[in-house]
């Protein structure tokens, strides 16, 4: 019976210290992505800026990327959102973050099936406020 009790109480205290412990889900070639990327036409600019950073999960941390993004025409700006970014954001709190316009990464559960020529993003339009501020996707 002593033994029982010895073995549960192992497995309750194992269970517990196992659960506040959480995984980092692999990424591959964020690097090639973190910068300021330009695209210019005629007397239209629009710029995303992309530093690396974290999205921490319940139950899991998301390497990734954060973003800001500057749209101008004709020499007037008509979005700026080039601001500081945070450095971690907590998924699990509403709502995100003021100063993340932009969540980019590529992560998985597993790092062979991750292609590292494409990432996910979620762009958040401080005008449009797409879905409520929960952002639109695409990849």
């Amino acid at each position: 019976m002593k033994t029982i009790k010895i073995i549960l109480l192992l497995l309750v205290v194992t269970t517990g210290s196992l659960m506040g412990q959480k995984s980092v889900r692999p990424t591959k070639n964020l690097d090639a992505y973190v910068g300021t990327w330009v695209y210019q036409n005629n007397d239209t600019i629009f710029k995303i800026r992309l530093q690396k950073g974290q999205k921490v999960g319940r139950f899991d941390i998301y390497n990734g990327l954060y973003g800001g993004y500057y749209l101008s025409v004709k020499g007037k700006i008509i979005e700026n959102y080039w601001g500081d970014l945070p450095e971690y954001w907590d998924s699990s709190k509403e709502p995100r973050p003021d100063n993340l316009y932009i969540w980019a990464s590529n992560h998985s559960h597993r790092l062979d099936i991750i292609d590292p020529n494409y990432v996910s993003v979620w762009f958040y339009d401080q005008r449009k406020k797409h879905f409520g501020g929960k952002g639109i996707s695409g990849g």
